[in-house]
């Protein structure tokens, strides 16, 4: 097997993790937009994962990269071609008006062998597409590694929305395996017209509680700063949260909140430099998440 990709800090990672070669893809963008992809390696006849990993800005054109990489493993003859995509953003327009089944018809015309994504917003994200399989990771076992090496006996687990609502209880599940008391807080969240959002929490006082607010996507930080705000009015003592994928711009929307720290993975290429997130930004790498669920689809 090779891993191959045109960027990212993922890729190679991975490739020393299951000691295989790994492959540096190029992606031009001409001036006017258009991309071209290529690769001076032969892989005809190998097994490619190609990993093409989002840096949270352009959902369209990443689509249309993955796209490229596939017919071009495709093309030189590649034995097989499993599509990695770290975050898969489209997942998110599953309505039944949105864009999810076309991205999935899109994707399934190049033919990879599978696709392979970490914590997708749509559970149902396999059922889109009929003619490859779809394997979804997901991060809870890096949350519950995070939260047990904090040595934490008693954690407050908080679902901003419905949509957290089964991450949230199957992290609560690992970790009162690991002997971690773990009651749970299930938010309710509301849009107006206008795109504002109101939170709403059943529970009159939470004080001197620390939470945690978990969930799989912060992609403006509306939802994450209005759960936040309103866990700290019932007298949270100490908030944290464990989100999956946060675009660059999520981040720039953190600063003045009363989080104390926000845990994120690298599945998304943070395009600011370490030194420029705000402080209370932790990075936590997905590569073994990575490595465990490839490991299990070539088993």
């Amino acid at each position: 097997m090779l891993i191959l990709s045109p960027r990212g800090p993922i890729a190679a990672a991975l490739a020393h993790r299951l000691q295989v070669p790994y492959l540096h893809g190029h992606t031009e963008r001409f001036s006017d937009g258009q991309l071209q992809v290529h690769c001076d390696a032969d892989v005809k006849g190998q097994r490619v994962a190609c990993l093409v990993q989002s840096d949270g800005n352009n959902a369209n054109e990443l689509l249309l990269e993955a796209f490229l990489w596939v017919r071009f493993l495709r093309r030189q003859n590649a034995k097989q071609v499993f599509l990695l995509l770290p975050y898969f953003a489209y997942s998110r327009q599953d309505a039944q008006d949105g864009s999810l089944a076309d991205m999935a018809f899109l994707l399934q015309i190049a033919r990879p062998d599978a696709l392979i994504c970490l914590d997708p917003h749509s559970e149902t994200l396999a059922s889109y597409f009929s003619e490859l399989p779809v394997y979804a990771l997901e991060a809870t076992a890096l949350w519950t590694h995070c939260l047990v090496q904090r040595g934490l006996r008693n954690v407050t687990l908080v679902a901003p929305d419905i949509g957290a609502h089964r991450r949230v209880k199957a992290l609560a599940a690992q970790l009162t395996a690991q002997g971690i008391a773990c009651p749970c807080i299930f938010m309710d969240k509301q849009r107006d017209s206008k795109g504002n959002i109101t939170a709403r929490i059943l529970e009159e006082s939470l004080k001197g509680h620390s939470a945690f607010i978990i969930d799989d996507l912060c992609s403006s930080g509306a939802t994450l700063l209005a759960a936040a705000q309103l866990l700290q009015e019932k007298g949270i003592q100490h908030l944290e949260a464990c989100i999956t994928h946060m675009p660059p711009q999520a981040l720039k929307n953190l600063h003045k909140n009363p989080l104390k720290a926000v845990w994120t993975t690298n599945s998304i290429v943070q395009t600011e430099s370490a030194s420029s997130l705000p402080n209370e930004v932790k990075i936590i790498d997905a590569t073994a998440v990575f490595a465990a669920g490839m490991q299990g689809v070539f088993a």
